[in-house]
């Protein structure tokens, strides 16, 4: 008897296998419950782009600026330096056409300093920096530009990693 019985309990398994088949309903399909769909889409990759810090959010004059005149568009990137009256190290640079770097003077900590950059064309551009807070800076050129240029936060400046040297 154990020869029929154990033929009598594949049909069962049989039954459940043939289920699967094309009278089934196509969303109770293995491939269809899998919380990563059928091609294995992982889920941290549609986390990140709604992850909070997603684009900048400095509240200090450090990071990158874009420059909203026209037809420049230049970025502005201001390094974390100490506020002093006689800078020593590169806190400044500018991209607009060529690269330039230089230091920054307080005036007033936190709101106001004076700028002076060398670019590679040996241009030499100066100017008053005011920061109110929030994400727009002016600067009023001195020498190497005119007028007012207004900058908008752009993106956070990287943290500094270990082994990383303070070179600019």
């Amino acid at each position: 008897m154990g020869g029929p019985g154990g033929d009598d309990s594949k049909k069962p398994a049989a039954k459940n296998s043939a289920s699967v088949g094309p009278d089934t309903d196509p969303t109770t399909s293995p491939s269809a419950t899998e919380p990563d769909g059928p091609y294995g889409t992982p889920e941290p990759e549609e986390t990140e782009e709604t992850e909070p810090g997603s684009g900048p959010t400095g509240t200090t004059i450090v990071g990158f600026w874009r420059s909203e005149s026209e037809p420049s568009g230049g970025i502005l990137g201001l390094r974390e330096s100490p506020d002093s009256k006689k800078p020593t190290e590169t806190s400044v640079s500018l991209l607009d056409g060529g690269r330039c770097n230089g230091l920054r003077s307080v005036v007033e900590a936190g709101r106001s300093y004076r700028i002076g950059m060398l670019c590679e064309d040996k241009k030499e551009l100066y100017g008053t920096l005011v920061f109110t807070g929030g994400d727009t800076l002016t600067i009023t050129w001195d020498k190497g530009r005119n007028g007012t240029e207004t900058f908008k936060r752009f993106l956070d400046y990287p943290e500094k990693s270990p082994g990383d040297s303070d070179a600019v």
